[in-house]
């Protein structure tokens, strides 16, 4: 009885949690955020694909007793494909699910480039049925990676209800906050940006120093009360990386045209404020992020 209680009282705090933290942004404007970066999403500058990350995925999916030849896998969240495409290629018969159309129409002209039949669709996690779809227990594995579909309670267990064997779930652990984000949004806010609603999403942004309403210790604890035994791995982001200004300019770019229109005076505000926090042309990052990996078995 009181497992239960305890669990329950997560299930609520979680709850809570996500109702002060979330923004009232609704689908139709998630899906227009997303849309914007599609195009360089996952991208180094100069058409280069960046690193997938892929490596400390699969090493852990597979320790779990994951043999992705012919077995069924949903992505949710899926982007550009960065699981969906490498788990094709090894036989996995996928389905990615996304909000955002650009990212699905990277995914699809990529699977054709590499012949892969991937069954890709348009929708939201957040209002998903399952039930409708035909999804529920019909996945040998369900990835959810580092996305914001999973917004909370409701939607984490529509996700574990799809599986009937694997689940991996990936988040923040503590997400550092480099000074010039700070010193850069100060700066904006002399341009022509609605300071009501900038100052707003500044407050959402500290809310959310652990990740999208979730973070890994929500529904880390949430399985651990439920009875899951995940295993667990906990990740350098790297972001104490010397860099390029020019790369690590682009990528704030890239994050910030995510919320607000930028001109190309605000762009070379930023790329300016990079060059000259620099020295030897080298950006050195003063803080560092930690992500979070679990699997579990169902």
């Amino acid at each position: 009885m009181e497992n239960n209680a305890n669990f329950e009282n997560w299930v609520n705090c979680w709850k809570e949690s996500s109702n002060r933290t979330s923004t009232p942004e609704d689908e139709s404007r998630t899906a227009e955020r997303w849309n914007k970066s599609s195009a360089t999403f996952g991208i180094k500058r100069g058409g280069e694909k960046g690193p997938k990350r892929t490596d400390n995925v699969f090493e852990l999916i597979k320790d779990a007793g994951f043999n992705p030849e012919g077995a069924k896998v949903l992505d949710i969240g899926c982007g550009p494909g960065r699981f969906s495409i490498p788990l094709a290629k090894e036989g996995a018969d996928v389905t990615a699910v996304d909000i955002a159309s650009g990212m699905l129409d990277r995914l699809r002209q990529d699977a054709r480039e590499e012949n892969l039949s991937i069954d890709v669709r348009e929708l939201s996690w957040w209002s998903a049925d399952i039930d409708e779809l035909g999804f529920r227990n019909k996945f040998d594995l369900v990835l959810a990676s580092m996305t914001p579909a999973i917004n909370g309670v409701e939607s984490f267990e529509r996700m574990i209800a799809c599986s009937r064997g694997l689940c991996y779930y990936s988040n923040f652990v503590s997400r550092g906050r480099d000074p010039a984000h700070e010193e850069i949004r100060k700066l904006l806010e002399k341009d022509n940006v609605n300071e009501d609603e900038d100052r707003s999403r500044h407050r959402h942004s500290h809310n959310h120093s652990h990740g999208p309403g979730n973070g890994l210790f929500f529904p880390f604890m949430y399985l651990y009360l439920g009875g899951y035994s995940p295993d667990v791995r906990i990740v350098n982001f790297g972001h104490r990386m010397e860099m390029k200004p020019e790369d690590v300019a682009e990528r704030a770019i890239e994050m910030m045209s995510r919320d607000r229109i930028l001109d190309d005076g605000t762009k070379d505000l930023i790329r300016n404020y990079y060059l000259n926090a620099s020295e030897d042309g080298v950006y050195k990052p003063k803080s560092a992020t930690y992500t979070g990996m679990m699997v579990w078995k169902v």
